[in-house]
């Protein structure tokens, strides 16, 4: 291989790696919510129903 080709595939790979690691907006709604039940702000069927709603796992 040329060293023109392995800088291709190594920025390939560098933003396949970048976009695949970034969370979507899902996981950070998901994750506030778990802070929040963790905090004790909200209770496990409240945490549920908006879990629901989010449409998350």
């Amino acid at each position: 291989m040329t060293l023109a080709t392995l800088a291709v595939v190594g920025t390939v790979v560098a933003f396949a790696v970048v976009a695949l690691r970034r969370p979507t907006r899902d996981d950070d709604a998901v994750r506030t919510l778990e802070l929040r039940l963790a905090r004790g702000e909200i209770d496990e069927d409240e945490f549920d129903r908006l879990r629901r709603a989010l449409g998350a796992r």
